[in-house]
Parts: C-alpha cells; sequence; structure tokens
C-alpha cells in the first residue's frame, strides 16, 4: 500500500511541475537594459543590471505566478540572480490580458552580469531562507 502511495504522489508532483512550466511558457516577457552599476564596500564589490521588464499574458486565462520568478542570462547561458524587483512584477496571479511593468536587478560577483542580454521567466527558482 504505501508503494502506491508512494508512486502516487511522484506522478502528481510531476504533473503540478509540468502544469506549472507550461504556463510561464504562455507570458511573454519583455526586457530592455536600463543600467549597469557597481557597489563596493572596502574591498568587497558587486556588480548589478538593471532591465525595465514588463509581462504580458496573452493567453485566454489567468496564469499563476507565484511559483516562477525572473532570471537574467547571458548569450552563454549562464544565469544571474535576480536581486531587486518591482513588487508589480511579482503578481500571484496574472491575468487574463493583463500586462504588467517595472524593474528588475540582477547581480554577480563579477562583471559578467553586464553581459546578460535576456529576462526569462523561469519555474526553477532560488529558495528563499
Amino acid at each position: 500500500m504505501r508503494k502506491k502511495i508512494f508512486i502516487a504522489s511522484i506522478l502528481l508532483a510531476g504533473c503540478c511541475l509540468t502544469a506549472a512550466a507550461k504556463t510561464v511558457d504562455k507570458i511573454i516577457v519583455f526586457s530592455t537594459e536600463k543600467s549597469k552599476g557597481a557597489l563596493s564596500i572596502g574591498k568587497q564589490q558587486t556588480y548589478t543590471k538593471t532591465f525595465d521588464i514588463a509581462l504580458s499574458n496573452n493567453s485566454q486565462q489567468d496564469i499563476e505566478l507565484s511559483t516562477s520568478c525572473l532570471k537574467a542570462f547571458d548569450s552563454n547561458g549562464k544565469e544571474f540572480k535576480l536581486d531587486t524587483v518591482d513588487e508589480k512584477l511579482i503578481p500571484n496571479k496574472l491575468k487574463k490580458g493583463e500586462l504588467v511593468k517595472g524593474i528588475a536587478m540582477f547581480v554577480s560577483d563579477d562583471a559578467s552580469v553586464y553581459g546578460a542580454n535576456i529576462v526569462r521567466l523561469v519555474t526553477e527558482c532560488d529558495k528563499k531562507v
């Protein structure tokens, strides 16, 4: 009996993750480079790149966004961590036909973040502590 419950829970989790990935694919992410910057405290530094972002739901249904996040990528696929985001860009749900705009800042310990050229909405988000 336990084996059946275990298998059923794995199948259910797989279905949920697949559904979340498919809904994210229905969101259009428009991103435009806004600025590059750096922060330094003593000998420590952090490099930043900020984008103007617009999220558009062109599907025929509301889309749940609570399990997704924004990530920036360079042309080689290196990803950069989201540091700061306009609260308008993190709604729990994006309604059918809705467009939201704001800014998002990505960071790196080196200047490689300056090479970020695309922002994507993904479901593989960093865990919050």
